[in-house]
C-alpha cells in the first residue's frame, strides 16, 4: 500500500493512550465500500506497528463472523471502530531486508504468510555494484523464513523510460541470514534467458518482473563466493563453475576494466566449498557489433571472506594471452582472460618432472641411447626444464656427444624422450657410464627425483 502521513503535535503522549478511529464506514455516492488501512503510528521516532498482537481492534472483519473486537493482528478497519495501541513492543522477530533498485523508484513489499505487512517505496542503493540498503520490520511474533516473501510490485518503466528492477541480497531474521540466491529460494520474477520470467529455483538475487522471492527455513550453511571482475566492453559473460559445472552466470559485466574498478558478483553454495573447486570462466569471447574486442579481468575471489588473488602463482589459466604465442594454458600470474577460457583456483597442477634413470650406460656398439623425462601428478600448462649430460667414467667428446638445452612439455604432455649420441673410440674398455641431469623447471611444475 501507499500511505499518507498524518501528523499531530501532542505533549507527553504514550502509545497506550492512542486510538486511531475509522468514523464513516459505508458506501460512497458511487457505491464503493469505504475501508481504512493503518500501517503504523510513530511517537517521537518510536514505531508501533498496527498488526502487532498487542493492538486491540474493534473494526476488523473476521471471516465469516464479521467485525468483532479482538487482537486481530491486522492493518484494516472494515467497519466503524478503532485500533488501540500498547506502549510496549511485542517480543517478535526483527526482519531485515537487504536490497537495491535499478532506478530508485521501485516498490518492495514484505509479506508474511502471504499478507503484506510492510511496503517500501523508492528503494535506493546501487543495483549494479551491489550496494544494498537495509529495510527493517519488527513482527508481532516469532517468524520463520519459510513464512516470508519479498515482492517487487511495480515492474515497468519510469517516465524517462528506465526499466525498474529489484535486487535482493539477503534477509536476516533475528540476526540469522538467508541468502536470496540460495538453492532453496523460489522466485516468480527472475528473468531466465531466453525464456523470460518463469517461476523456479533460479539461485538469483534479481527480480526483473513483478513477482517475489519465497524464502525457505534453511539458513545459509554453505559458502559465500564473491567474484570481483570487470569487462572491457560491458558485454562480457562471466560464469562460476564448481567441480567443472556452471552454477551461475552473469551477463554484461561492467566496471572499469582499465582503471581496476571491479563489480562484485556473489553466489551462495548449498554446502561449503574450497578454492580448488572453483573456476571463473569467460564465456563469450569475440567482438561486439561495433568491432570492440571483449575481454574479462578478474581481480580476485573471496570464499567466506578469505581472499584468493587471481594473479597468484597457483592459479591456472586457459584464456590469458602470452605474447607472442597467444592464449596458451599455464600458470600465467595474470588477472586477464583475453580468450574464451577460465581461471582455475588451485586444483590445476603442472606436475612433477623427473627422469626414468639419471645414469646412462655406454654401449659403444650402439650409435645412440635414450633418456626419458617424465611428468607425473598433473600436466596442466606448458612447462620447460633445462637438461645437460654429465661426464663420469665415460668421457664427453670421446665416449658420447655432450648435450645441453631446454626441453618443453606442452599442456597435457606427460613425457618426452631425448636421443643421445654414443661415440666409438675403438679402445677396448669395461662398462662406462655418464650422467644426465635436469633442473630449473618453469611453468608451474616442480622437480622430482631422479633428476
Amino acid at each position: 500500500g501507499t500511505y499518507q502521513t498524518l501528523t499531530y503535535d501532542g505533549a507527553g503522549v504514550s502509545a497506550d493512550r492512542v486510538r486511531v478511529r475509522f468514523a464513516n464506514d459505508g458506501d460512497t455516492a458511487t457505491g464503493l465500500d469505504r475501508n481504512l488501512r493503518i500501517d503504523r503510528i510513530e511517537i517521537d521516532g518510536t514505531t508501533f506497528q498496527t498488526e502487532w498482537p498487542n493492538v486491540w481492534s474493534t473494526g476488523t472483519y473476521v471471516d465469516p463472523i464479521g467485525c468483532v473486537p479482538g487482537y486481530q493482528e491486522s492493518e484494516f478497519l472494515h467497519c466503524d471502530g478503532y485500533f488501540e495501541y500498547s506502549s510496549s513492543s511485542p517480543t517478535g522477530s526483527t526482519i531485515t531486508v537487504y536490497a537495491a533498485a535499478a532506478t530508485g523508484s521501485e516498490r518492495m513489499q514484505l509479506l508474511i504468510d502471504g499478507v503484506d505487512v510492510q511496503t517500501w517505496d523508492n528503494v535506493g542503493g546501487n543495483y549494479v555494484d551491489g550496494d544494498f540498503q537495509a529495510f527493517t520490520y519488527t513482527a508481532g511474533s516469532a517468524i520463520s523464513a519459510d513464512r516470508i516473501r519479498i515482492a517487487f510490485t511495480n515492474d515497468g518503466a519510469t517516465a524517462s523510460g528506465a526499466d525498474r528492477n529489484l535486487r535482493v541480497d539477503a534477509i536476516a531474521i533475528d540476526g540469522l541470514r538467508y541468502e536470496a540466491e540460495s538453492p532453496a529460494v523460489y522466485s516468480t520474477g527472475t528473468w531466465v534467458d531466453p525464456i523470460g520470467c518463469v517461476p523456479g529455483y533460479h539461485q538469483s538475487e534479481y527480480l526483473a518482473c513483478g513477482g517475489y522471492l519465497q524464502f525457505a527455513d534453511v539458513a545459509s550453511n554453505g559458502s559465500v563466493v564473491t567474484i570481483h571482475a570487470a569487462g572491457a566492453t560491458g558485454q562480457e559473460r562471466l560464469e562460476l563453475q564448481i567441480d567443472g559445472s556452471t552454477v551461475r552466470a552473469w551477463d554484461n559485466v561492467g566496471g572499469d576494466y582499465n582503471a581496476r574498478q571491479f563489480q562484485t558478483f556473489t553466489y551462495t553454495t548449498a554446502t561449503p566449498v574450497s578454492a580448488d573447486q572453483l573456476r571463473i570462466l569467460f564465456a563469450n569471447d569475440g567482438a561486439t557489433v561495433t568491432g570492440v574486442d571483449k575481454n574479462l579481468r578478474v581481480d580476485m575471489i573471496t570464499i567466506d571472506g578469505t581472499v584468493y588473488q587471481t594473479e597468484a602463482a597457483n592459479v591456472f589459466s586457459t584464456g590469458t594471452w602470452v605474447d607472442p604465442i597467444g592464449c596458451v594454458p599455464g600458470f600465467q600470474q595474470s588477472e586477464y582472460l583475453h580468450c574464451g577460457g577460465y581461471f582455475d583456483f588451485g586444483s590445476a597442477s603442472g606436475g612433477v618432472v623427473s627422469l626414468v634413470d639419471s645414469v646412462i650406460q655406454v654401449d659403444e656398439d650402439a650409435a645412440t641411447t635414450s633418456v626419458t623425462v617424465h611428468r607425473l601428478n598433473g600436466s596442466d600448462g606448458n612447462i620447460t626444464v633445462d637438461y645437460r649430460t654429465v661426464a663420469s667414467t665415460a668421457t664427453g667428446g670421446v665416449d658420447f656427444v655432450e648435450q645441453s638445452g631446454t626441453l618443453t612439455l606442452l599442456h597435457g604432455e606427460t613425457e618426452q624422450t631425448l636421443v643421445l649420441q654414443i661415440l666409438d673410440d675403438s679402445i677396448q674398455e669395461g662398462n662406462e657410464t655418464f650422467g644426465f641431469a635436469i633442473d630449473n623447471v618453469n611453468g608451474g611444475a616442480s622437480l622430482g627425483a631422479p633428476r
